[in-house]
């Protein structure tokens, strides 16, 4: 069956119908477009398009559109009670953009639109798509602006209408949740005289951790006024939880199939969906039933039971029936309504115990059955995890002797002797930076590995790996953030292991400003990662205290596997989501290529991939950076993935991580040890300034003087420098440049030069603009007139107001125009156009 696009010359036409509330049918029939049957769709010319097909097209029409063209008023038109329904959806999807418009630049407008994003929140329409303008208005505020909106969102509250209410109170949750007020907020509103407002808040919060929802959530049960949590047959309230993720995990197709196969029952098709859900609710909850069960299954279904407990994330079934040996997809024929038989490729019967999930197509392999998810609610997975040992992986795996990588990165305190190097490069503006964007130049990262004697990763003809770490490096020292320095605190360590240190304190600070080098800039191959901001900065917060106590459990010297590690964080609840799946799955993509360089997608992160584009990846580049310090050792190949990008056979350069190692600098920087002794061997005082003439010679290499003079002398050889003027005065464009480089030199090179020297230095900053600027002189051509030429020549009067230029040119200042016209005039020459 053909898939017609979203995006075609009707899309105004169909946007038009969207409009019209008529145009929507409740008839469950299948959409045009998805082929999905929805209980309500909008006829449209080629058929019908369901509800959220709608969104996407409204959704790929506004990234189309011109919004710099807007103004104020008529976003304020967009957004208010009279705006259209598309209008308004449309607005709502760029509403980021929105902010950055020049027109929204003073703070008023910035308030008022903010404000019509809040009341968009109780948009109240009997059109099908008026729940998605609540919820995208929700989704904006909460994944968009943040905490930033609070105080607008409490001063905005009222009880009606409900859905309004609920929005507000359930917005101010997501961005505040430890907030006191916010919690107030929450309790009042599960107390609700409206069963509505009730049922919606505890639904969000009552599988959530935090102390204080537990309370409410207990009060809540005691309540006869809720029902949600009230007892229900003989179930109690614990098993009623567990029974609605049963409902919502499985279709009626699958619980018939689980009873036919493990219960071999051939009246269960008979039963309603809501029986067998509470048998299944049972047998899950009783450990002597759910044991039986467990003995019946054959050991594939067992290894993805336990996949799903304990690495937490949703799998494709169609990759996992390439590692399990019990066969997980296999053929069927079937008949179609042209009585043709087909064969489709669908999930084993045996299989469907466990939660499926379903869609269309995935990474593009092609299926004409479609592929298939398996999924466990967090309820079920902590239900079951009893029932599965757990992997060995939920321990330290330490290797004395590692397998043989092709690389094997040593840093051996090496950073330690060039860190200050890498700063005065930065500090002196020895870096260039492309036109286009912020990165640093290749030619310019060149020069830096070569004046620095950098140890490269790789030492490849792959462009985009020659440089890895001193990119790294760079971007670091670029990007990360000093703290505020408090009273009586020393300055910048001088020991450069402290200083190192000092460097990664400020990174894994989460209790002042997070802004400045972000670990998700890491993940280079994902597209939208522009679009993060300080809502995902509790993400990062979260990571980092992560992260900081695994490099503390880590001994020092021993090699651990990268793959254990991450399966050691998942097991151990080890928080490594630097971006929020829900937000990935919708924001988040990334242009994948599967087989050949022709079949690719630029694919959204959904939970299926989740692991391998984002999870992996981060923590792989995380030890790339801690290896690029001297924190860590490092044993890779080079980088390979089933999963690549059309450039490159891999997805990120840091695919090929196999093993790590800590260090001993790198357990003092994570406060393992209290100090870490090393001497590194400095090479001042080894040059001299000749006498006679501007010649500067060295004994031995001097990184970062030698550094210094490139810009400002010439290089004899490898241990001598000239200076000249052309050498000191290149790249110098103002006063202020070359007064800059005085000063570098008498810093860095020497204070009190010998005579010639300061000589040279003075008779540079006496001959800055030795040319005066005038700028009220006027230029005429004489004409062919040898009467007038003469005259001009002779006059004694003229010759004294007149300057003489080549062809025929005067030059005349401003001041006597007037008296050489007068004189002009009693020779008979009239002008009237000086």
């Amino acid at each position: 069956m053909t898939v017609l696009p979203l995006v075609s010359k009707d899309t105004n036409e169909y946007v038009k119908a969207f409009e019209t509330e008529k145009s929507w049918i409740p008839l469950p029939n299948p959409c045009n477009f998805c082929h999905k049957k929805s209980d309500i769709v909008c006829r449209i010319s080629v058929g019908f398009i369901c509800s959220q097909c709608a969104l996407n097209m409204l959704s790929l029409k506004a990234g189309k559109v011109q919004i710099q063209l807007w103004n104020f008023e008529k976003i304020q038109h967009m957004l208010g009670p009279d705006g259209s329904l598309s209008e308004r959806i449309i607005a709502l999807f760029r509403y980021s953009d929105l902010e950055r418009l020049q027109c929204i630049s003073k703070e008023n407008a910035l308030l008022r639109l903010r404000e019509l994003l809040i009341e968009n929140m109780g948009y109240m329409s009997t059109h099908p798509l008026a729940r998605f303008v609540r919820q995208t208005a929700v989704n904006t505020c909460s994944r968009r602006i943040g905490k930033a909106i609070l105080p607008l969102l409490l001063s905005k509250i009222k009880r009606e209408p409900w859905q309004y209410y609920s929005n507000i109170v359930l917005t101010a949750f997501y961005v505040a949740p430890n907030s006191i007020s916010v919690q107030q907020l929450v309790e009042e509103a599960s107390k609700s005289d409206n069963p509505e407002v009730r049922s919606i808040i505890l639904k969000t919060i009552k599988d959530l951790k935090f102390p204080w929802i537990k309370r409410i959530i207990e009060n809540s049960k005691s309540n006869d006024q809720n029902k949600a949590f009230s007892k229900q047959d003989v179930l109690s309230a614990d098993h009623l939880k567990i029974q609605e993720a049963i409902n919502e995990a499985y279709k009626l197709e699958d619980l018939r199939s689980i009873y036919g196969v493990y219960f071999h029952n051939s009246a269960i098709s008979k039963q309603y969906k809501k029986d067998l859900v509470k048998e299944l609710t049972c047998i899950f909850v009783e450990k002597e039933r759910f044991q039986k069960v467990l003995d019946e299954m054959p050991k594939g279904v067992k290894e993805v039971f336990s996949l799903l407990i304990w690495e937490r994330d949703e799998y494709d079934a169609f990759r996992l029936s390439q590692s399990i040996n019990d066969p997980i997809m296999i053929n069927k024929v079937k008949t179609n309504q042209y009585r043709r038989e087909l064969e489709t490729t669908t999930i084993n019967d045996v299989y469907r115990i466990i939660p499926i999930k379903k869609a269309n197509q995935y990474m593009g392999i092609y299926q004409s059955d479609g592929f298939y998810t398996f999924h466990l609610p967090v309820i079920l997975r902590n239900l079951l995890k009893p029932f599965f040992p757990a992997p060995k992986e939920i321990n330290l795996i330490p290797y004395d002797e590692i397998q043989k990588t092709e690389y094997v990165y040593i840093d051996s305190d090496h950073i330690l002797k060039q860190i200050d190097l890498f700063n005065h490069y930065i500090s002196h503006g020895l870096l260039k930076f492309t036109k286009s964007s912020d990165k640093v130049q290749k030619s310019s990262l060149k020069q830096l590995v070569k004046q620095c004697n950098i140890q490269e990763f790789y030492n490849e003809k792959d462009t985009s790996l020659n440089y890895l770490k001193t990119n790294l490096i760079v971007d670091f020292l670029l990007e990360v953030k000093e703290k505020k320095k408090q009273k009586g605190q020393e300055s910048k360590p001088e020991l450069p292991q402290k200083y190192i240190k000092h460097l990664f304190d400020n990174l894994f600070d989460t209790t002042g400003d997070l802004f400045g080098y972000h670990l998700y800039n890491l993940l280079g191959h994902l597209k939208g990662i522009d679009t993060l901001s300080g809502y995902h900065l509790q993400n990062e917060i979260k990571v980092k205290k992560s992260l900081i106590n695994l490099m503390k459990t880590l001994p020092v010297t021993q090699w651990f596997s990268v793959t254990d590690l991450i399966k050691y964080c998942k097991y151990r609840d080890i928080h490594l989501h630097i971006i929020d799946k829900d937000y990935a799955n919708q924001y988040i993509t990334c242009v994948l290529t599967h087989n050949n360089k022709y079949n690719y997608r630029n694919i959204q992160i959904s939970p299926v991939l989740y692991n391998e584009v984002i999870t992996v990846p981060f923590f792989k580049s995380i030890m790339f950076l801690l290896a690029s310090f001297g924190l860590v050792d490092i044993a890779y190949d080079y980088p390979q993935n089933t999963l690549y990008t059309v450039e490159k056979k891999y997805l990120t350069a840091f695919d090929g991580l196999k093993y790590i190692r800590l260090t001993p600098l790198g357990a003092y920087v994570f406060n393992q040890s209290d100090a870490y002794e090393v001497k590194i061997e400095t090479t001042e005082n080894n040059f001299y300034l000749d006498e006679t003439r501007l010649f500067i010679y060295f004994d031995s290499p001097n990184p970062i003087k030698m550094m210094l003079l490139e810009k400002m002398a010439g290089k004899v050889t490898d241990l001598c420098y000239k200076i000249d003027y052309k050498s000191f005065l290149k790249d110098c464009k103002s006063q202020a440049d070359i007064k800059l480089k005085i000063k570098l030199f008498k810093e860095h090179i020497s204070n009190s030069p010998p005579p010639l020297w300061k000589k040279f230095f003075e008779d540079v900053l006496s001959k800055i603009n030795p040319l005066e600027i005038k700028t009220a002189i006027r230029v005429y051509k004489l004409p062919e007139n040898k009467d007038l030429i003469y005259l001009i020549a002779k006059d004694e009067l003229l010759k004294k107001y007149i300057l003489k230029g080549e062809d025929y040119h005067i030059l005349i200042d401003s001041a006597d125009t007037m008296k050489v016209k007068n004189r002009l005039e009693l020779f008979g020459y009239f002008i009237d156009n000086m």
